[in-house]
């Protein structure tokens, strides 16, 4: 039930063995900092990441790669979240972006990859109260990006027409007051 708001970042791993799908989430993290070392260890318990991903940096998942060839990565960002009032729900978030791409990576590459979160909800009918827009995903070697996807806006208290993340440079507003 949780993953219905989770980014998801699968990376498909193609080699001359067999197609792996290693599927990487936010741990069932909320707020802005990630997941620990504990939640990855309890989320990933049982699958093919298992012992796989290191968090030396909080919110920061280190996979490293198993086999040398090519891999198809999709990452999505976050969903924003949404306000209510006065026993309203306003506007919605705005759905995070898709990116998917083909990469080779080497054995023993380390890869590190943030899985953003949904944006909390405001409850409030206060100016201060906005609600949260959706984490982004990000996926990165050696300092330099691989893929990224951002994260949906955060709703408002009026219409408008999307707060849905774009594949482009402008992006989408949520509404203004």
């Amino acid at each position: 039930p949780g993953f219905i708001w989770t980014v998801l970042l699968f990376i498909l791993a193609v080699s001359s063995l067999e197609a792996q799908t290693y599927t990487f989430t936010n741990a069932g993290a909320t707020g802005r900092t990630g997941p620990t070392q504990s939640q990855v260890n309890s989320a990933y318990s049982g699958g093919s990441l298992e012992g796989d991903v290191t968090i030396n940096t909080q919110g920061i998942q280190e996979w490293t790669v198993p086999a040398t060839g090519t891999y198809t990565i999709e990452v999505w960002g976050a969903q924003g979240s949404y306000q209510t009032g006065s026993g309203f729900h306003y506007g919605g978030g705005g759905k995070g972006a898709r990116m998917k791409g083909e990469f080779n990576f080497e054995v023993g590459d380390i890869v590190q990859i943030i899985v953003g979160q949904k944006g909390e909800n405001s409850i409030g009918n206060e100016d201060n109260e906005a609600p949260g827009g959706g984490g982004g995903a990000y996926v990165w070697m050696d300092e330099n990006p691989v893929i990224i996807a951002g994260g949906g806006a955060g709703g408002s208290r009026t219409p408008r027409e999307t707060g849905d993340a774009t594949d482009d440079m402008n992006g989408n507003h949520s509404g203004s007051l």
